[in-house]
């Protein structure tokens, strides 16, 4: 049962995606222990509640990039397990461009972190558009190489005409 998790709150055999990428417990029973969580918590009044968000807002203008990163930091994190160090040698061994096509990504953004979706083995940092071009040929050499003969095919007779 490789698509499978047991939950180590309710012993549960689960889907893997009834659980977060590194969770140790499933969806339902991280819900009903936050939720408890929170209903002990002592209740804010509307005034509390109301300057919270204002004095989050405010900081996070005036510190928008710290947030950026923060963001991106957890990202990272949360979904493939890398630490910023991890991500950053990743990308200074790739010399800061995508592992494919050799480019740095044209978005501006970050280059994505390229993994197995079924053993979550993280492969290396990819463009966006490479790794959307993966994710279409749903990452099956065979689809990729069908599409290197058609294009190979189409290319010869282009140059015919």
């Amino acid at each position: 049962m490789s698509g499978h998790r047991t939950c180590k709150v309710c012993g549960e055999i689960k889907p893997k995606n009834q659980f977060a990428p590194q969770g140790y417990q499933c969806r339902q029973c991280r819900t009903k222990r936050q939720r408890a969580y929170y209903a002990a918590l002592p209740p804010k009044t509307a005034e509390e509640r109301k300057k919270a968000v204002e004095t989050t807002r405010r900081w996070r203008e005036r510190n928008l990039e710290v947030v950026r990163e923060k963001s991106r930091i957890a990202h990272i994190k949360r979904k493939f397990g890398l630490s910023a160090e991890e991500y950053d040698r990743m990308l200074q061994e790739q010399n800061g461009v995508c592992a494919i096509c050799g480019m740095k990504c044209k978005t501006g953004f970050n280059l994505a972190v390229d993994h197995n979706h079924d053993t979550g083995k993280i492969r290396g940092l990819l463009c966006k558009n490479c790794n959307t071009a993966l994710g279409l040929l749903k990452e099956n050499p065979e689809n990729m190489l069908k599409a290197i003969e058609y294009l190979r095919q189409h290319s010869e007779s282009d140059r015919v005409s």
